[in-house]
């Protein structure tokens, strides 16, 4: 099994993003690509038929959330907040809707299986309703895209617990895979979501390289 991400632990560095604001620079892991929708668009969880409907219900961001790595040394609960290494990533914001996509993209040179596996762990601080934060994953490739369910605290994930989101598939020479996290707070009140420990393990098939050679 072979680890495909160059940063699965976000311990590899980021790139300072430009204000969005004249004073909150963000920060994007290296090897992924991170989006922040400004403020003033419409939520990607709002009025979907396949998104979450519990209340409460804002449809717009708001604000530009912090996204920020954190050290080991700055956080008395490390052990509850990283997976693996010395570093996680959180974004944040202490009031109002917000709405992140963290996407990571590999380029498969060989035939095989891949697991795919992202870790999230989400905190409310004083709205803890069903629909106050919402996330899911998505796949795809270079000839379809799988859209995860928005999961939410309704439907079973806990406050302050680290919940994984693991998607299996089989991949060919040449495919471009990409996994994208979206994150989104429906709540006025503060909303932290952390992520570490990002694997994409890669096993080749050995019967299928056996009979291309």
């Amino acid at each position: 099994m072979t680890e495909l991400l160059a940063n699965p632990n976000f311990e590899g560095g980021w790139i300072d993003q430009l204000p969005h604001d004249g004073r909150l620079t963000n920060q994007c892991p290296v090897g992924y690509n991170l989006t922040i929708h400004l403020p003033g668009t419409r939520l990607i969880s709002a009025g979907s038929y396949t998104g979450p409907d519990d209340a409460p219900v804002y449809d717009t961001v708001i604000v530009v959330p912090e996204c920020v790595h954190k050290l080991r040394a700055q956080m008395p609960d490390a052990d509850k907040l990283i997976l693996a290494g010395d570093t996680t990533f959180k974004l944040f914001s202490a009031t109002n809707p917000f709405s992140v996509d963290l996407m990571a993209r590999v380029l498969i040179t060989t035939p095989g299986a891949l697991r795919i596996v992202v870790p999230v762990q989400v905190h409310n601080h004083g709205d803890g309703s069903p629909g106050a934060a919402v996330w899911r994953m998505n796949v795809s490739n270079n000839i379809w895209d799988g859209i995860g369910p928005w999961r939410t605290f309704g439907d079973g994930f806990v406050d302050r617990k680290w919940e994984v989101a693991s998607y299996p598939l089989h991949v060919h020479t040449g495919d471009v895979v990409t996994a994208t996290l979206q994150m989104e707070s429906r709540a006025l009140g503060g909303i932290d979501f952390f992520t570490d420990a990002w694997s994409f393990e890669f096993t080749p098939d050995e019967a299928t390289d056996a009979w291309l050679t």
